[in-house]
């Protein structure tokens, strides 16, 4: 139990400072550094001791120095996310303490040669670090290598000696080497993790998609099932000629009012769902020309006119009214017919909804506000992302199929056209509908 727990504690450390944005490349360094800094850490704690048993209190001085200087900061600045400045202070304290050791060796005559501990820390520079940054701190390391090497041929009156240049001649050698063939596979690596990430994106991508589909999938079928086969049936039971028959003339015409709606919802419905069929085949065309909006507008207004009879709500043009837009007039009559279907199915009894248009440069924008309860963040994001969606129950039991809204973005996309959804004062929603004004003769041609 006790070994699983040291082990789940050592791959926290060891993951310190992870992020999703971190590249594979960027992940295995930062678990680099974090690695060699908790084994420093050991390493210095366990000097610290043999040195307390041993007497040598400079030593431990310097262990502990050492300890507070470069891992403990190190690991602090990764958790911090700060990974460019805990990788120079690893790789400079490093580099500060070799030295260091290898002077004092130096000095002292000992031949132990510790400056050949550098060549482990060029390694290191060229995996870590990149671009300038790496050219400098690998020329500084080969000159302090060359540099403690002249030293300790001086301290023993050979610096001129065949053998100082012999071995300089084999440590350039060796870091050219090393550097051009450390180069080559880093690189080598970097481009194959960045080749398998982008193929990873892409299944997850498609992965998405294909969940999508099937959630759309599932949705038409749900449409099919209940939003068009229960209206079908109502209509059906009020044809029945049993009814009709005993029926009186002021019921009878309430009945085919009753009728006239019902055929509408489903008129509409199928409408919706063919042109979402047409768009998701890609083979929805669009023929962009010059459409009046006053005319559109107050077409689909008189389409809703029994809707808001029955609802007492009122609605109002304003703005610039008479302003033309370049765009699929089918298609625009799409847009504009949903977002104000929208906008009376969730209007309350006595509501009112507003239509506004305002020419603004190249672009002109219908907005439709209405009087409900609003729009939550999440019905938004999904409209907004041409997703099918289940739809909401309006103010007196009416239903939908919850593609119309959903589809209204794919129709603008094509259009060049963009869809915004705020939030009514004091309540309500506001569709904000953009699109390209009118154009002249010489531009459509």
């Amino acid at each position: 139990m006790a070994k699983l727990r040291i082990i789940e504690t050592l791959d926290k450390l060891y993951s310190l400072g992870m992020s999703e944005s971190l590249s594979t490349y960027d992940t295995a360094k930062l678990q680099i550094i974090n690695r060699l800094a908790i084994l420093c850490t050991g390493l210095l704690i366990t000097l610290s001791v043999l040195n307390i048993i041993f007497g040598n209190y400079i030593g431990i001085v310097i262990d502990l120095v050492t300890l507070i200087l470069v891992p403990i900061p190190v690991l602090i600045l990764n958790n911090r996310k700060r990974y460019e400045q805990a990788m120079y202070v690893f790789l400079m304290g490093y580099h500060v303490l070799v030295v260091t050791g290898s002077y004092h060796a130096i000095w002292e005559g000992r031949a132990n040669e510790v400056e050949n501990f550098l060549f482990p820390g060029a390694i290191a520079i060229i995996i870590l670090l990149n671009g300038v940054g790496r050219h400098l701190s690998f020329l500084l390391n080969f000159v302090a290598l060359v540099s403690l090497n002249y030293l300790r041929f001086v301290f023993t009156g050979k610096s001129m000696a065949p053998e100082f240049y012999q071995l300089l001649a084999m440590i350039i050698v060796t870091y050219i080497g090393v550097y051009y063939f450390i180069v080559f596979f880093k690189n080598q690596l970097i481009a194959a993790l960045e080749k398998s990430e982008r193929l990873n994106n892409q299944l997850i991508n498609k992965e998405q998609a294909l969940l999508d589909s099937n959630k759309s999938k599932d949705r038409l079928f749900s449409i099919v099932a209940h939003d068009l086969r229960s209206p079908l049936a109502l209509v059906q039971g009020l044809l029945d000629p049993s009814i009709l028959n005993s029926l009186e003339k002021e019921k009878y015409m309430e009945y085919l009012s009753t009728i006239r709606a019902r055929i509408g919802i489903l008129q509409e419905t199928m409408t919706n769902l063919l042109s979402w069929a047409q768009s998701q085949l890609g083979s929805l065309k669009v023929n962009p020309g010059n459409v009046g909006l006053d005319a559109e507008i107050h077409s689909i207004i008189d389409l809703f006119a029994d809707m808001t009879k029955s609802k007492g709500i009122e609605i109002t043009r304003s703005g610039d009214i008479n302003s033309n837009v370049y765009a699929d007039k089918n298609h625009l009559n799409v847009i504009v017919r949903n977002i104000i279907h929208n906008a009376i199915k969730f209007t309350p009894s006595g509501g009112n909804i507003k239509v506004n248009v305002k020419a603004n440069g190249d672009s002109v924008c219908i907005a439709v506000a209405d009087s409900g309860s609003g729009i939550d963040d999440v019905t938004k994001r999904s409209i907004l992302q041409s997703k099918l969606m289940e739809s909401g129950t309006g103010t007196d039991g009416e239903r939908g199929s919850g593609v119309g809204l959903s589809f209204c973005q794919d129709l603008l996309i094509k259009n060049h056209g963009i869809l915004k959804i705020k939030d009514g004062e004091p309540k309500g929603a506001i569709f904000e509908i953009y699109l390209p004004q009118e154009k002249v003769a010489e531009e459509v041609g």
